[in-house]
């Protein structure tokens, strides 16, 4: 036997029709079919129905069912209507699941932190020609010299200045160029001996203007493991050499690589 059926009125004008009894999820099915209808039969229609002043209807309660939430029992066509066109909108512009998603994700910001030791890379040219010219004067004539590479450019700090420090650090995460040691020299760098106290070095030249005049001086170079980083240390004599080139905190400074018969030769040069 057909049930009785009753017209419900929608905002902006119309009928759906639902059988006597009909729950929630009944009109909001009808709503959703009647807005389809209206769709397909005038496309360009802006939908004004979903702003129009709300119109209750009343839902009678099923004899078996449990109590609604809602004291009245009463619902908002016009806010079924509104959330329908609502998702169908969503989905006219392509902002399905996925995409709701996307946006989600571009809502949540990343935490960036700040590394003070950080330095942004600038362009830099070739190596100054008088320091070119003044290494293969050193190296002596028939030398066998290998293309020149800029390992960084830095900021003197305090710390490179420190007496009790000694050391001038090259942070790794700072490099330009990482492939400047063979790898014999860079297992000789991860040595460690006496439980990490004692850490590989290697004998390096250090070309440089001392007192204005380009000389070589012998250094050490090692590679300290720090707790959240790794760096480079110009170690060795740098104490006695820092005092006459001429530098303050904040001087910014180049370290070149080069290679003079096989053997890595470094070269620092105050910009």
């Amino acid at each position: 036997m057909v049930g009785k059926m009753i017209l419900s009125p929608l905002p902006g004008g119309g009928y759906v029709q639902l059988r006597q009894g009909y729950s929630n999820l009944d009109l909001l099915a009808a709503v959703c079919g009647a807005v389809l209808d209206q769709m397909e039969k005038n496309p360009n229609s802006n939908s004004s129905s979903s702003s129009s002043s709300p119109k209750s209807v009343f839902i009678p309660r099923r004899k078996r069912s449990r109590p609604s939430k809602s004291r009245s029992g009463v619902i908002t066509a016009a806010s079924a209507l509104k959330c329908v066109v609502s998702g169908f909108k969503t989905l006219s512009i392509g902002g399905g699941p996925g995409n709701q998603k996307k946006r989600a994700a571009k809502k949540i910001k990343k935490r960036v932190v700040a590394d003070d030791n950080q330095q942004p890379a600038a362009e830099a040219g070739p190596m100054p020609g008088r320091f070119r010219d003044r290494i293969r004067q050193i190296a002596g004539p028939g030398a066998e010299i290998a293309e020149e590479m800029l390992l960084i450019e830095k900021e003197i700090t305090a710390t490179d200045l420190n007496p009790n420090e000694g050391r001038l650090a090259l942070p790794l995460n700072q490099l330009r160029r990482t492939d400047f040691m063979t790898a014999e020299e860079e297992q000789r760098l991860a040595t460690r001996r006496n439980n990490g106290k004692n850490v590989g070095s290697l004998d390096v030249a250090l070309i440089a203007a001392v007192d204005g005049e380009i000389v070589k001086r012998e250094v050490d170079f090692r590679r300290w493991e720090m707790r959240t980083s790794s760096m480079l240390m110009v170690t060795g004599k740098w104490n006695k050499i820092k005092g006459s080139l001429g530098l303050a905190v904040g001087t910014k400074v180049q370290i070149w690589s080069v290679r003079v018969d096989g053997k890595l030769w470094l070269s620092l040069v105050v910009l």
